[in-house]
């Protein structure tokens, strides 16, 4: 499955609202370490299939502008698990290793 980009409060409240817990991503073009982490990233999305798997520009839409500063969101990279539209986990950082565990720990894996 690939990573869907979310650019509307539509869109996020489908996935959010959906079947699958969603994992999202809040980046900036620019953050190095949003670059650092992306294939990382794209490689849980292949991987998890049970889990959807999206991000949100935080600077070059008004969208994910509004919606991070609605959220809180201080610093990219930021990872949050939405369950039936509730944050379940965040973490903040590019580290792959605490990225795949707090994926892995959620779904209750031990890898």
């Amino acid at each position: 499955m690939s990573v869907i980009c979310i650019d509307s409060q539509e869109r996020f409240e489908k996935l959010a609202l959906g079947q699958k817990p969603l994992v999202i991503e809040f980046l900036a073009t620019w953050c190095k370490p949003c670059e650092y982490i992306a294939p990382s990233f794209e490689g849980l999305a292949k991987e998890f299939q049970q889990l959807q798997f999206g991000y949100i520009d935080v600077d070059n839409t008004a969208f994910g502008f509004e919606f991070s500063q609605r959220l809180g969101i201080r610093a990219t990279p930021t990872f949050q698990i939405i369950e039936k539209g509730v944050k379940v986990e965040e973490r903040v950082g590019a580290d792959k290793d605490k990225l795949r565990a707090m994926v892995t720990d959620y779904l209750g894996l031990t890898i």
